[in-house]
């Protein structure tokens, strides 16, 4: 009896302790968590973003919207209660189609005003980071296009960002130049999301904010170390400096008062961020971004080659665009655009009455020589051969 009690007892005192490490397991676990869910959560956000995109708010063509201009180059002025948007790759493109005519690109009388600006390639390769970038210009062959695909998907990687492959066919001779621009920008620890709109102007939007309110120090103390702030000697202006996982790239937002340009405005805060000292910062605030538009830059479309170059003098700009898309969130940044430029030789008009029964030009030449032997301006019947 007593040595079935001693069993007992040591049996009751197993099971005991077994229900004590599996509480202290599930303690330590819950510690554990505990510990690191405010890691976790950050991380796992911060790699959703870097997958892709989440639906657009905005998917239009530029001309469909009323305040807002997607522009070629920065060199634009900047106006009142107008948006100017502008991507690389599009002035890439353009790069790629003068080094392939071997001369700047000119289209005579009346040519748009972004061409000489265009053609200064104030942005270029040497602006980028060659891990975001593909750019490249060429006759519209099988070649050119299978190389071109095969360098996109080198380049982005499956998975990021892999545009349609462009068809390896063409229905008409055409010279080609295409630019594509992919940035993935995660933060390492996320922002808060508002939980009120910010009113930007009278209207209503979404944003990211520090701090983030009660609960969440030990998230806002790390966010909070991901920004950098100055103020220029302007009164009520300020730009902050967003930190990214990539580092070498900068995201930067400035409240400041525009000069005359894009470009200008570009150059004084560009002036700033690299000589003032970082500030400190109280609160912040910064409205969420989520557009795919796209711009057919019809201001070239139909211009015609006017270089020295005699294999593309005379061909036409048949088309002219770029795609841009881009999200900014409380994970992160990402950008993606795609542009292209397409001239080609006018094609022959559709076979017409030819009769010479009005003035024209009559001329001899030899050979390839510029300058005729012989010219003839018919306006009357004079020194024709008369019927009888």
């Amino acid at each position: 009896m007593k040595l079935r009690r001693i069993f007992f007892g040591r049996w009751i005192l197993g099971i005991e302790l077994f229900l004590l490490t599996i509480f202290l397991f599930f303690i330590g676990i819950f510690i554990a968590v505990s510990f690191c869910w405010d890691e976790f959560e950050i991380a796992f956000l911060s790699e959703g973003q870097a997958e892709g995109f989440t639906g657009s708010s905005l998917t239009c063509n530029a001309e469909e919207l009323s305040a807002t201009k997607v522009v070629p180059e920065l060199n634009v002025p900047v106006t009142g209660e107008t948006n100017l948007i502008w991507c690389a790759p599009f002035q890439l493109a353009w790069n790629e189609m003068a080094d392939l005519i071997g001369e700047e690109i000119r289209f005579g009388e009346k040519e748009p005003d972004c061409v000489s600006y265009l053609n200064q390639r104030s942005v270029n390769k040497e602006h980028l980071d060659v891990e975001t970038y593909v750019a490249a210009a060429g006759t519209y062959t099988g070649e050119f296009i299978r190389e071109l695909n095969a360098g996109v998907s080198s380049t982005f990687g499956s998975g990021t960002f892999v545009p349609e492959p462009l068809p390896e066919r063409d229905g008409g001779g055409r010279i080609s130049a295409f630019g594509y621009l992919s940035v993935t920008l995660p933060f390492k620890h996320a922002f808060q999301r508002t939980d009120q709109p910010l009113d930007f102007k009278g209207v209503p939007v979404k944003a990211f904010t520090l701090p983030f309110g009660e609960g969440a120090a030990v998230r806002e103390q790390r966010a909070m170390l991901q920004v950098r702030v100055c103020y220029p000697p302007e009164e009520d202006t300020f730009i902050v400096e967003l930190i990214t996982r990539e580092t070498e790239h900068h995201l930067i937002l400035a409240k400041v008062s525009p000069e005359a340009t894009l470009a200008e405005t570009v150059d004084k805060v560009s002036g700033y961020v690299d000589s003032l000292p970082q500030g400190s910062l109280e609160d912040l605030i910064v409205p969420l971004f989520n557009f795919d538009i796209t711009r057919e830059y019809t201001e070239l479309i139909g211009h015609t080659l006017a270089v020295e170059n005699s294999t593309y003098r005379g061909w036409t700009v048949e088309k002219a665009g770029q795609n841009i898309r881009f999200q900014l969130d409380e994970r992160g940044a990402v950008l993606r655009s795609r542009a292209d430029m397409g001239c080609m030789l006018c094609a022959p008009a559709s076979p017409q009455h030819c009769i010479f029964d009005e003035p024209f030009l009559l001329m001899l030449r030899y050979k390839d020589s510029a300058q005729p032997y012989f010219v003839l301006w018919v306006d009357n019947a004079e020194i024709l051969v008369k019927s009888e």
